[in-house]
């Protein structure tokens, strides 16, 4: 028994002294590791770390890989040793990318945040955002199967919506608006067609009032105004017949 005992607390203490195993993959023409892989048992070389590096030594990319795919993470780094781009796996990824799902996070050089979203297949799903090289946000887009479907808005630096527009199948539809950085409407337009539903023009006013533009007939040739309360009451209308075609919007 105390022989038996004896062996097994030597086994696991050659386990424990186990030594990681380099393996230089591929060189530069200086003679620096160009690609690597960091095996924790020798005998199984489907499980490793995936090292490639620049020619000036630094670490270019890393991944841990379990049966022959990677896991876990992928990390690419910039030149100067700084996170470049991370990308956390839902489920382990073949080498050649053909079943890619993860979240993906990019940086800028400095180290702030450059755009963070989500892969499916390879494909842009979910509220994509976009960050400038100083770490404020400056655009979202709503993807659906690696198409823009949702809502595309751009931002002051403030964090105020500066731009609103209604997207589907990569293509802009609807209502499209943008806004000073008080938050106030200064310009609404319309997609594919002069109207949608019958209304050209909307435009938000002060106390929660909202003015719409309607054509009043076939020819466009008079519109009627109407403004609306909060509870989309109207509460006033105007018959505008223009000034040689052209129409301008009431305040």
């Amino acid at each position: 028994m105390k022989i038996q005992l004896a062996i097994t607390l030597l086994i696991s203490f050659l386990q424990g002294c186990r030594t990681e195993n380099r393996k230089i993959v591929e060189t530069y023409l200086n003679g620096n590791p160009k690609v690597e892989h960091v095996y924790s048992d020798q005998s199984d070389t489907t499980n490793y770390i995936y090292n490639a590096y620049y020619e000036n030594g630094k670490l270019m990319f890393s991944s841990k890989i379990i049966a022959n795919k990677f896991a876990d993470e992928k990390r690419s780094y910039y030149d100067n040793g700084q996170i470049k781009r991370i990308e956390k796996l839902y489920k382990p990824a073949a080498f050649d990318d053909s079943l890619y799902d993860c979240q993906v996070s990019n940086y800028w050089k400095s180290g702030k945040l450059e755009s963070k979203y989500t892969l499916k297949n390879n494909l842009l799903n979910g509220t994509a955002y976009y960050y400038d090289s100083l770490g404020r946000l400056g655009r979202t887009n709503d993807y659906l199967n690696g198409k823009l479907t949702g809502k595309e808005i751009h931002y002051f630096p403030t964090g105020q919506v500066k731009e609103l527009e209604t997207v589907r199948n990569d293509s802009a539809y609807g209502f499209g608006y943008e806004f000073n950085e008080n938050g106030d409407t200064i310009k609404t337009f319309v997609h594919y067609g002069m109207s949608v539903n019958g209304t050209f023009y909307k435009k938000w006013l002060t106390d929660n009032v909202i003015l719409t533009g309607n054509y009043g007939d076939s020819n466009r040739s008079f519109v009627i105004w109407k403004w609306f309360d909060k509870n989309n009451k109207e509460i006033k209308r105007l018959v505008d017949k223009g000034d040689n075609g052209k129409f301008i919007a009431p305040q």
